[in-house]
């Protein structure tokens, strides 16, 4: 058969890309062509063989306008299959894959071939969303009522508590050097002074505490110095340290 005729039968029979490998390598063969001027034959016989065993075929642009240039130019028809991929360098753009080969161009797109993105299946992310919102929605009602679950204190709760407390101003400090540890009045009286601790700073012995009584016949508190076994420790000299509330400023 002759080239011309090899060329008009394989044409026609639709299969484009087939026959441009085979006729090229014809040419080749019967010496047509110069094989320099064309690559090396292997990689067409590779090329010929891929498009036999229907193995997809890719082509990489740089921009999406580019690949549409390309599309757009009737030299290119028929080179690519459906399912073939068309990749985009560029970033933030879809990649696209050939849907269907047309042998004019379509008359929206110029396009001699119908495309589609190449991309995968997307996630509902759609009751996420749904979720996020009203965990947003919850947290900005919560700040501003300030409502807390029963194990924790409201802030109105704690302003209340902490306005309970004692001013630390009000708390005062005494020393007192006694030789008569059983019986320690440091002369605070109940209404406006309020004895909270006292100890031992010096004396003959260190293994001792201080212990406060209330005494009618002082009128107000004392402190007794007793032993660990509390038992009171009635002579030596020493020197005990108290805390007291200072009521009446």
């Amino acid at each position: 058969m002759a080239n011309n005729d090899l060329e008009k039968f394989l044409a026609g029979s639709g299969l484009n890309r087939v026959w441009e490998k085979v006729f090229s390598l014809v040419k080749i063969l019967t010496g047509d062509v110069d094989v320099s001027t064309k690559g090396t034959l292997q990689k067409q016989l590779d090329d010929v063989r891929a498009i036999a065993n229907g193995r997809k075929q890719g082509k990489v642009f740089a921009t999406t306008d580019d690949m549409k240039t390309w599309l757009k130019n009737s030299a290119n028809a028929g080179l690519l299959n459906i399912g073939d991929n068309l990749y985009i360098v560029e970033k933030d753009v879809p990649d696209w894959w050939i849907s269907g080969v047309l042998t004019t161009a379509d008359s929206s797109t110029g396009y001699f071939y119908t495309i589609e993105p190449l991309e995968g299946p997307k996630i509902d992310l759609s009751s996420y969303d749904t979720a996020i919102s009203k965990l947003n929605e919850d947290i900005t009602t919560h700040k501003s009522s300030g409502d807390h679950d029963d194990r924790y204190y409201t802030e109105s709760e704690m302003n209340t508590k902490l306005n309970t407390k004692l001013d630390k101003s009000l708390i005062k400090k005494g020393t007192i050097t006694t030789s008569t540890p059983n019986w320690v009045n440091p002369k605070l009286q109940t209404g406006d002074r309020i004895l909270l601790s006292a100890y031992v700073v010096s004396g003959p012995s260190t293994n001792c505490e201080c212990r406060i009584h209330y005494n009618s016949d002082a009128k107000g508190y004392i402190i007794v110095v007793k032993d660990l076994n509390g038992n009171s420790i009635t002579s030596g000299t020493y020197k005990i340290e108290y805390k007291y509330i200072e009521l009446y400023l």
